[in-house]
């Protein structure tokens, strides 16, 4: 359950780092179209992301993982990061908030933050109000917010009770 546990933590950080990635490619590639370009982008986000959410991985069994009390003459394990009902991090505890719910929140916050300047340059974009496409405007907003990750939003908010 532990592996399982831990396996679940990474592709879930991995899945939330990459549609990060994909907004900063997005960002650099309509909004600072000349200005900036980052030679080995992919391979150089896909070792950060890797190495960030391994640590985080790591910190959450190693940091907050079993600890043992003792009780008199009994000694009784308790683990703080899997939780003992589901194969997943224990809800409500601090590994969770540390080292899951934190960087969520702080890639949504980048996406949204990426989402509302590619919509600014898209209205700007089209200066012309008479041969605006709202319809084609809409559907590429709203593949915009899929790939970034945005529905993912009221998921995240029903984590707090």
């Amino acid at each position: 359950c532990l592996l399982l546990t831990m396996v679940q933590h990474h592709l879930l950080l991995s899945m939330f780092w990459f549609m990060l990635v994909e907004g900063v490619g997005m960002y650099i590639s309509l909004i600072q179209v000349f200005s900036s370009h980052i030679s080995f982008f992919i391979p150089k986000a896909i070792l950060l992301g890797q190495g960030l959410t391994v640590g985080f991985v790591l910190i959450g069994y190693f940091a907050f993982g079993t600890k043992t009390y003792k009780i008199g003459n009994v000694v009784i394990p308790k683990n703080e990061y899997v939780s003992a009902a589901r194969c997943f991090i224990k809800a409500g505890g601090m590994p969770y908030y540390i080292t899951f719910i934190v960087p969520m929140l702080g890639i949504m916050i980048a996406n949204i933050i990426i989402i509302v300047l590619v919509i600014r340059v898209l209205n700007t974009s089209n200066k012309n109000k008479e041969n605006r496409n709202y319809q084609k405007e809409a559907r590429a907003i709203l593949g915009v917010s899929i790939i970034l990750g945005l529905p993912w939003i009221p998921g995240f908010l029903m984590t707090f009770k």
